[in-house]
């Protein structure tokens, strides 16, 4: 028996990060999660994330991975590892993943609970299918006589955002999923299947209120998304881009050269919401204007993916645009990302919507501003004196001119030396993953109004 106060177990909906396989955001966040609970004197946290290529270890055991013969099943858009939605399965083949998943978790629960003392929270990421998986291990462990877990959920923004486009019938919707989880009754307060769930920004909390209005408002919380901390500060040194660009290639093959003196960095996956096409359409103007103004020669790092087409899509515009200092450097690792947030001078994310937005914090973290849209999650945490959010327009091209001028104006002025540092210590101050697990359980204890 271990007698901690709290005994976890976390369900996720993406990989974690490993040599052989790159992790979207959640993956990542799942897996700070559950490093920094675990180095809680007072909590043991125990995971299950679903994986294509990797395997379970089993030294490990803290963690099972489900494993999957196709890529992991995405709500919306894509990931860094998988174009394949949930709304491309079949009845039948959206059955099978469910009870095998629901079976894979009871088993590893139950395995847990042999050798140590019972789960005292439930926490399940994504507003899809993990809460209901989770409250149907609830249901069978009340019909065996034993107690029902508290059950957290935290929702992240692309399981809202599925729904969305289901109720706002885009194609490839088709409504079928809102109507699945609604007659499973999760997120309607009267049934008590969950007992908190947490949002990651202002935004998102008004979005999943006119998903679920039947979800009691105070159990609905935000807790913006931590960033990992043992990567992304400002080093002791910045260091060069030459140093930054160290063993990295382009996606076409080619070494990036770094004779440039000044760089902006891009960091998402190729999703037209994420609005890399603003971003080159900027850099057509930036790159060319402070050649010409001011004899600048300035880079534009382009890090994430994407399906083929979408990388067709954005290689080829690069090539119409004549854009000759923008480079498609693929995804990175965290470690080798902080090393090009700490060398870049600006960082772009025009996102439209953005759920949260973790990829700006990290470059904040590491002590350079940020450029992003006003709208969605940075409306929390982006101020002037961290960066500048443009305002909206749904014309690209006037979005375009809007990034460009701030860009151009953010290194004639050198934010990098006079924002750089505030945005670091807004950063560490109030986003570390310590933080928001330590308030997270806080939160859930004041829910469940009980000492545990």
């Amino acid at each position: 028996m271990n007698n901690k106060k709290w005994t976890i177990f976390s369900l996720g909906t993406n990989n974690w990060q490993s040599n052989e396989e790159f992790a979207p955001g959640s993956g990542i966040l799942h897996e700070g999660h559950h490093r920094v609970f675990n180095e809680l004197k007072e909590v043991e946290c125990y995971s299950m994330w679903p994986s294509k290529i990797q395997r379970h270890n089993p030294l490990k055991k803290d963690i099972q991975i489900f494993p999957l013969e196709h890529d992991i099943p995405i709500c919306e858009s894509v990931s860094p590892n998988s174009s394949y939605r949930w709304h491309s399965m079949s009845d039948k083949d959206f059955s099978n993943y469910y009870f095998r998943l629901l079976n894979d978790v009871e088993k590893f629960i139950g395995k847990v609970e042999s050798e140590k003392q019972d789960f005292n929270l439930f926490i399940a990421h994504h507003a899809f299918v993990n809460p209901v998986i989770m409250n149907e291990i609830n249901e069978r462990r009340f019909s065996s006589g034993k107690k029902k877990v508290p059950l957290a959920v935290f929702a992240h923004g692309t399981a809202l955002k599925m729904y969305q486009n289901e109720l706002n019938n885009l194609s490839d919707f088709n409504l079928r999923y809102f109507p699945w989880i609604n007659k499973k009754g999760i997120f309607d307060s009267k049934n008590k299947k969950i007992n908190s769930a947490f949002v990651i920004s202002e935004s998102q909390k008004e979005v999943f209120s006119n998903t679920f209005n039947d979800f009691n408002s105070k159990d609905l919380v935000i807790s913006g998304n931590g960033f990992n901390d043992q990567y992304f500060r400002v080093p002791s040194q910045r260091p060069s881009l030459e140093k930054a660009l160290e063993g990295i290639v382009t996606m076409s093959g080619e070494k990036v050269p770094s004779y440039f003196d000044k760089t902006i960095i891009f960091t998402g996956k190729f999703a037209d919401w994420k609005r890399l096409d603003t971003v080159l359409l900027a850099a057509q103007d930036y790159e060319r204007d402070l050649k010409e103004k001011k004899n600048l020669d300035v880079a534009t790092l382009v890090v994430g993916t994407g399906p083929e087409k979408d990388k067709k899509f954005y290689f080829g515009m690069a090539k119409f645009l004549g854009l000759k200092n923008t480079f498609f450097l693929g995804p990175q690792n965290q470690e080798k990302l902080a090393e090009l947030n700490a060398v870049a001078d600006i960082g772009v994310y025009p996102s439209k919507d953005e759920p949260f937005g973790l990829v700006l914090l990290e470059c904040m973290a590491c002590g350079t501003p940020i450029i992003g849209a006003n709208s969605g999650g940075p409306k929390d945490y982006v101020t002037n004196d961290v960066g500048e959010l443009i305002s909206e327009s749904n014309n690209k091209n006037i979005l375009a001119q809007r990034l460009s001028y701030v860009v151009q104006k953010a290194l004639v002025e050198d934010w990098k030396k006079t924002k750089g540092p505030t945005a670091s210590a807004k950063a560490h101050n109030n986003f570390s993953l310590k933080a928001q697990c330590v308030n997270l359980l806080k939160e859930i204890e004041y829910r469940l109004n009980v000492k545990i």
